[in-house]
């Protein structure tokens, strides 16, 4: 499989009474594949975040503040790596 999903663990999982193949390079079967595999638990976790709008703003906050950490850390790595810091 080539594509977004090649290291994603979409192999080997069954649905009972599923017997359709999908084929995972296409968008539309991609979308279907997972609304098969995972429809249902994704519909629970929609509802629960659209019931708690502030919890999604402290995930998005914890996220953004671990990004900007790494990338602070990295660009001081590239800095001096360059000899650009004293």
């Amino acid at each position: 499989m080539k594509g977004p999903l090649t290291h994603f663990p979409v192999t080997k999982t069954t649905v009972p009474g599923l017997k359709k193949k999908f084929d995972l390079n296409d968008p539309k079967d991609r979308k279907n594949y997972f609304e098969a595999k995972a429809g249902t638990e994704i519909a629970k976790l929609r509802k629960y975040f659209e019931s708690n709008p502030k919890l999604v703003g402290e995930i998005l906050e914890e996220g953004r503040k671990y990004c900007s950490e790494i990338a602070q850390r990295t660009l001081g790595q590239v800095k001096q790596a360059m000899g650009l810091l004293p």
